[in-house]
């Protein structure tokens, strides 16, 4: 489905950014481009949306890990969880 010299573009341009200590929250409007193989099975190229990130902070590994995914539609486009639910395993 997705080729490997197949051309991935995502675009963030942050609209906030609230940390914690043990957590964070990032806010950006996104524009996505995946070039794919489905085309004609009606699956889209391009995607646009604003997706908010909260992350938790982890102490016993160390490692930070996104705990909330929201993902909302602002345009007449899908979205990023459109290309998600059609790709993701």
């Amino acid at each position: 489905m997705l080729p490997d010299d197949s051309i991935h573009v995502l675009s963030l341009n942050i609209v906030s950014e609230n940390s914690f200590p043990d957590s964070a929250i990032f806010v950006y409007n996104y524009t996505l481009e995946l070039h794919h193989t489905l085309t004609e099975q009606g699956y889209p190229r391009d995607a646009e949306g604003r997706t908010e990130f909260t992350l938790i902070y982890n102490t016993q590994t160390g490692y930070w890990y996104i705990s909330r995914w929201i993902d909302t539609r602002i345009a007449d486009i899908e979205t990023w969880s459109h290309f998600k639910a059609a790709f993701g395993k």
